[in-house]
């Protein structure tokens, strides 16, 4: 029988695991909830870095910034903002979308800079009115905003915030006696050399300098004209993600397809695409987890019924710091996830588990007939103990059941067990620990 592809993905990570990749004394997996168990109740719309690396949430209310173990809630009643369209200019302001409740129909361009909200609007502006949909700014200081329906895009004329607020003319695109050629704009970014990128529902649109050029399913090998997510390498590649048919590379000359029907990477609807300081990509779908791309394999990534850490598979967000921590949203919250351990410096009383605290040994290994498990747990709590295959397929739960702190014992007698290699996967609180061990049997 073939296994399935998360049971291919549990021996990828198992091998990782088992060369030393994973080896941190720090755990894996960190719930937002638990570094701010004050913001427990707030509603997370959407996480993003601003230009020093700040974390921000966007909630029903306003903005959270987080600095530290300290956060700072800016809170607007009159003021509903979109879920997702905010960024921050060159300047770190933020530039969002969001209604009035005087206006609760029209939608207003939003410029906040840490003190002072201006709103663009069809009276101070001649931007036009109707509903939002992606922000971006690129390296001249340019706003973008991209329109739903038939509205196109229009794009600040100014290079700075101050000529906005004077009165600063937009310049329109629309869909129609424009180049610009759709009517609803998903996401907009901005690559190394200041080009912009829209992902809309017909196709990647290219702008460089003035010059448009747009890639669909019919003039090009981009697989699905509605697009979803875009991000860059170091390569310059593009990675392009789809809401159906999974995610595509694009090196300005050709394109190479990842979905269900061409290789492991599984889900074809993918929210959003980032790269990491490895050049690792990851994937976040809206039913499957997290997907990665490493060494030139696609490896299914991280669902939700083999990984309970994470909060849901519908992944709308991930985040990539300078330590590599991947900070990932989804419709159930906000979880940090780090392949090496979560590396939160200011967080490092919180997160770490000193190896020498908190550990699982087995011996003797190898072992012949029987082994015995050591935990040694600074907190009473819950601990699961699964033995893998080096297929990476469960073979047999050895402990799931509540321990008392300090030093646990256990041992395990195998039945039915075939020589080779073996993984046992503790999981403690929202730590996870992974051991070898060599089955020889007599």
């Amino acid at each position: 029988m073939k296994p399935s592809k998360y049971y291919v993905f549990a021996l990828v990570v198992l091998l990782i695991i088992s060369s030393g990749i994973l080896k941190s004394s720090n755990p894996v997996w960190v719930n937002l909830d638990s570094l701010y168990p004050a913001l427990k109740n707030d509603f997370a719309e959407r996480i993003r870095f601003d230009k020093s690396e700040v974390l921000w949430m966007l909630t029903e209310g306003g903005f959270i910034k987080f600095q530290g173990e300290n956060y700072t809630k800016f809170l607007y009643p009159g003021v509903e903002f979109d879920a997702g369209q905010y960024i921050f200019d060159n300047n770190n302001k933020i530039w969002a979308c969001g209604r009035t409740l005087n206006d609760p129909i029209a939608q207003h361009v939003v410029v906040f800079d840490g003190v002072n909200v201006i709103l663009y609007d069809t009276n101070n502006s001649n931007i036009r009115g109707g509903m939002f949909s992606a922000v971006a700014c690129d390296s001249s200081g340019k706003i973008w905003v991209g329109y739903d329906y038939d509205q196109g895009i229009a794009s600040e004329g100014g290079v700075e915030y101050i000529q906005s607020v004077n009165g600063s003319t937009w310049t329109i695109f629309k869909y129609y006696g424009s180049p610009y050629p759709a009517y609803h704009t998903n996401v907009i970014e901005v690559d190394k050399n200041g080009i912009v990128w829209f992902g809309t529902n017909n196709g990647l649109v290219k702008y460089d300098n003035g010059n448009w050029t747009s890639y669909t399913s019919e003039n090009s090998g981009l697989p699905y004209d509605d697009i979803s997510a875009i991000a860059f390498d170091s390569s310059g590649n593009k990675w392009i993600g789809t809401s159906y048919m999974g995610v595509a590379m694009f090196d300005d000359v050709s394109w190479t397809v990842y979905n269900s029907g061409t290789s492991q990477f599984g889900s074809n609807y993918v929210r959003t695409v980032a790269v990491d300081n490895n050049d690792t990509i990851w994937c976040g779908t809206e039913d499957d987890g997290i997907k990665y791309w490493k060494s030139g394999n696609w490896w299914t990534g991280f669902p939700k019924e083999y990984y309970p850490q994470l909060p849901s598979n519908n992944v709308r967000k991930i985040l990539i710091d300078k330590y590599n921590n991947k900070i990932v949203e989804t419709d159930r919250g906000v979880v940090i996830f780090n392949e090496a351990g979560v590396n939160l410096p200011q967080f490092s009383s919180v997160i770490s588990s000193n190896e020498d605290n908190l550990i699982i040994r087995a011996y003797p290994n190898p072992f012949t007939n029987n082994f015995n498990i050591r935990l040694n747990l600074p907190e009473p709590g819950f601990v699961n103990i699964n033995l893998y295959n080096s297929l990476g397929i469960k073979v047999d739960e050895l402990l799931n059941d509540f321990n008392d702190a300090g030093e646990n014992q256990l041992s395990y007698h195998p039945k039915n067990l075939v020589a080779g290699i073996y993984y046992l996967r503790m999981n403690y609180r929202q730590n996870n620990q992974m051991i070898k061990i060599t089955y020889l049997p007599e």
